[in-house]
């Protein structure tokens, strides 16, 4: 399973949100086929690396390349 993106509003940070929303994603996928979950952040993001760890999560990569493409580009 490939979770996109997790994000708290600043209001609402440090209060066990982002938390709650992974251990939920993680008890309901329990009893499917989905072995993992794979989720990525920048290398300067350290809130959502501390997150990713404190809920379990293993680093697996010392980087995260994002590609984009823009509009001009789809012809």
């Amino acid at each position: 399973m490939y979770l996109d993106d997790i994000t708290v509003s600043p209001t609402y940070r440090q209060r066990g949100i982002g938390r709650g929303l992974i251990g939920e994603l993680k008890r309901l996928i329990a009893d499917t086929d989905s072995a993992e979950i794979w989720v990525g952040t920048s290398v300067d993001n350290e809130a959502a690396q501390a997150l990713f760890a404190s809920t379990g999560a293993r680093n697996i990569s010392v980087r995260y390349i994002e590609f984009l493409y823009r509009q001009d580009s789809f012809a």
